[in-house]
């Protein structure tokens, strides 16, 4: 939709970073998209805009005990999960360490197996195996897709409201360009007004 608005316009995508605020803040990047859950309450002088709700699901092999129960009917809690080693994802800043982690550890689910720092390779790491990995709904149907020996379960006991946020630094919030921009973000990819 941007495209055909305003052929002219360029996108780069930058990996998230320790500095992603210094960055925004010093014109080095225009908005950030991140999740609410990782950062409820935003630094002074940044803005921001609910896009869609993220919820998160569980991926497994279609042969795991946890799908079987699941399409037998019965009701999974997190603690059915405990006894099954997992799969995270930490977005990391190599210099720096975790960044966040994508899957929100959670007490109640087994220990983790592998750490990786991006969602594309954790699938491979789940076929032919009892691992699970707690992921963005969205993100595991597209697997499901992808890979016919994989299936997803809704993510037991979502305990708060987490979205995919647009945000901004001030210095750029009256700026007729940017605001148009966000606007085709809140039209093509929020779920909101429409």
């Amino acid at each position: 939709a941007i495209r055909e608005q305003a052929p002219k316009v360029n996108f780069r995508i930058l990996p998230l970073e320790s500095r992603q605020f210094q960055k925004l803040a010093d014109g080095g990047m225009d908005f950030l998209l991140y999740p609410t859950q990782n950062l409820p309450d935003l630094p002074t002088h940044f803005l921001g805009l609910n896009l869609f709700r993220i919820e998160r699901s569980v991926l497994m092999n279609r042969a795991h005990p946890l799908i079987k129960a699941y399409e037998a009917g019965q009701t999974l809690k997190a603690e059915d999960f405990r006894k099954y080693p997992r799969i995270l994802v930490k977005l990391q800043d190599s210099s720096r360490g975790s960044i966040y982690d994508v899957t929100v550890p959670d007490p109640r689910l087994g220990e983790a197996f592998i750490e990786l720092p991006y969602f594309l390779g954790a699938p491979y790491f789940l076929e032919g195996t009892e691992y699970t990995l707690v992921l963005p709904t969205r993100t595991a149907k597209s697997f499901e897709k992808q890979f016919p020996n994989l299936a997803a379960v809704p993510y037991p006991g979502e305990y708060c409201e987490n979205f995919a946020r647009l945000i901004w630094h001030e210095r750029s919030d009256k700026s007729l360009v940017m605001q148009w921009v966000r606007s085709m973000f809140a039209q093509h990819a929020g779920e909101f007004d429409r």
